[in-house]
């Protein structure tokens, strides 16, 4: 068995769902079966979720035998995505199913493969890049040491001590996900972000989501402007724009060094808002309801998107 969320479902003629042409998914994403192994207390799967396992953040996943859907993969998958990406529940057998997968996705698709993983040593990402993988998600979410220890229950240092030596082994292959929304600063967001591209390191970010069923279902959302700060920061390091952050007492970005007015017409057009990760991946709606703000953009902004989602930024000077 295999689960596949369920836009991508949908595209591919699976299952029926409501959802605007303008945000259909451009990777299509696939998800190992089985309840995780680790316990992060923002997550649908961790071992004490009381979720029933049908959802991974506020997404749906049906499950589908893999022998009853390969024609309809393989009819349909390189025609309508761009990239594929299995997500890895880390179940006790979770190397062999993702090595499986590989074998049985390789055989239908020429669409690049991402996979998000928890690895245990460089070994099991080299394994992973012989199989044929061009990108490896390797997650390190949560921002701030104290919190990764209360929410993720592991060692951040070493974790992230392994995080960027896989990035200086392989690099450009790497992406990582920082959530945003615990109890991390801005200034420390946007200075782990600049290590993380100096180590040559995608980030995807994420606003946290929360989700029934989990251990932190009753916490809110992170503010929109901060979200959009951050979002500014990653646009301006990644491309490689001047930039002069300030941050006030409390690490709030407060400047870029530009001037407010010149954001719309200088940035209007470029990805700034939108979703950002892999290459090829908009994740509709993984962060929000349709009809509600928006985090991450799955479209090209309308002139007065761009111009509505700079207002939120809100800064200072």
């Amino acid at each position: 068995m295999i689960k596949i969320a369920l836009a991508t479902a949908h595209l591919l003629g699976l299952k029926k769902t409501k959802i605007e042409n303008k945000s259909l998914p451009t990777t299509a994403h696939f998800m190992t079966t089985g309840r995780c192994l680790y316990n992060c207390s923002f997550c649908t799967q961790a071992r004490s979720s009381k979720q029933d396992g049908q959802y991974l953040s506020r997404i749906i996943w049906p499950e589908f035998k893999e022998d009853e859907i390969k024609e309809i993969l393989r009819k349909n998958l390189d025609k309508k995505f761009k990239r594929i990406c299995l997500q890895v529940t880390q179940s006790p057998d979770y190397l062999e199913k993702t090595l499986k997968f590989i074998d049985y996705i390789k055989d239908l698709s020429q669409l690049p493969l991402s996979v998000s993983i928890r690895l245990r040593n460089i070994e099991e990402v080299q394994i992973l890049f012989d199989k044929g993988v061009s990108r490896l998600g390797l997650a390190l979410d949560v921002v701030d040491e104290a919190d990764y220890k209360k929410i993720k229950k592991a060692n951040y240092r070493e974790f992230l001590k392994f995080l960027l030596k896989t990035g200086k082994q392989f690099p450009g292959k790497i992406t990582t996900h920082l959530i945003i929304g615990f109890s991390e600063t801005e200034k420390q967001v946007i200075d782990l972000m600049k290590k993380l591209y100096k180590n040559q390191i995608t980030v995807s970010l994420f606003a946290f989501t929360p989700v029934p069923g989990t251990d932190l279902a009753k916490q809110k959302p992170p503010q929109l402007s901060k979200y959009r700060r951050v979002q500014l920061a990653q646009f301006l390091i990644t491309a490689s724009w001047q930039y002069r952050f300030k941050f006030n007492k409390q690490d709030k970005l407060i400047s870029v060094g530009w001037k407010k007015n010149n954001l719309l017409e200088k940035f209007y057009g470029t990805s700034l808002f939108q979703t950002c990760g892999c290459t090829g991946c908009n994740r509709p709606y993984y962060n929000e309801r349709p009809g509600k703000k928006l985090y991450n953009y799955p479209y090209k902004l309308s002139r007065n998107e761009f111009k509505q989602a700079t207002e939120e930024l809100d800064l200072e000077i």
